[in-house]
């Protein structure tokens, strides 16, 4: 298995790269090979029609533009914006690594951040493979694994509703997704609470960082990735996208196949 720096410095690789330069198989290639894929970019819009034929484009009600500011807002320190859903993303706050709507019956399977204009200090953007850690629960820590799997042992919150659902759960046969998020909208039972321990400490230790200049964006499936970012100082700005992927893409989509396969997994 590579280290830490040298799957980043092979993912890194992909900044050298335009995003509409790659057709559709080498993207999906990707996608389904990593998860991840790092790149540039010159113009929202050309990505945005560019990728496309992934799915349709999360909207917020009542707008029909598909990009999501992520900056600092004029009272991004205020506890009435850190305390609303998601709020911190608007302050220049750490953001641990998590997943995007993960309370959601079906969430939306690919996010897309394109920054365009970075930190002037901080802010490096965090990484987390679930794969990863689902292979290091399955292979050190079993009883745990087997917990954070049980409907229950995590509960979500979105607006007003709490949403039962487990950290890691079976889509098909064989393949999984991961649902996290460790912020105040998150909360585990007392039997997931040494578990989600042991998860916390496995972020930090195979979680990858990078800082973004203006340009440079990321393409990650949100059914095994987590990104999170460190604080910051001044102004930084992403746009994101989040897709709803097709039908057809859906299984590829939105789940990956572990790197432990054993009968004793939990299920």
């Amino acid at each position: 298995m590579s280290t830490t720096a040298q799957r980043l410095e092979k993912l890194s690789a992909g900044f050298t790269r335009d995003i509409t330069s790659l057709s559709k198989e080498a993207l999906m290639g990707e996608l389904e090979a990593e998860g991840l894929l790092l790149f540039r970019f010159k113009d929202l819009e050309e990505v945005a029609a560019h990728l496309g034929f992934l799915g349709t484009y999360h909207v917020r009600e009542g707008s029909a533009d598909p990009f999501y500011l992520i900056a600092p807002s004029e009272n991004g320190s205020s506890e009435r914006t850190v305390s609303q859903r998601g709020g911190k993303a608007f302050t220049t706050a750490a953001l641990d690594p998590h997943s995007d709507y993960p309370a959601l019956a079906w969430p939306p399977e690919v996010n897309v951040l394109l920054c365009q204009e970075s930190a002037s200090i901080g802010g490096a953007s965090i990484f987390v493979d679930g794969k990863v850690i689902f292979q290091r629960l399955a292979q050190d820590y079993p009883a745990h694994l087997s917990i954070l799997m049980q409907r229950g042992s995590v509960l979500n919150r979105y607006d007003n509703n709490v949403t039962e659902v487990p950290l890691f759960e079976w889509v098909t046969g064989s393949r999984l997704r991961i649902r996290a998020r460790f912020d105040e909208f998150a909360f585990f039972n007392a039997p997931a609470l040494e578990a989600v321990a042991t998860v916390r400490s496995l972020l930090k230790e195979v979680a990858l960082s990078c800082t973004l200049d203006s340009g440079e964006g990321y393409l990650m499936k949100n059914s095994q990735w987590l990104h999170g970012r460190e604080s910051f100082t001044g102004s930084r700005t992403f746009q994101r996208l989040t897709i709803n992927a097709h039908e057809n893409l859906k299984h590829a989509l939105g789940s990956f196949e572990p790197a432990a396969q054993s009968s004793n997994l939990p299920r």
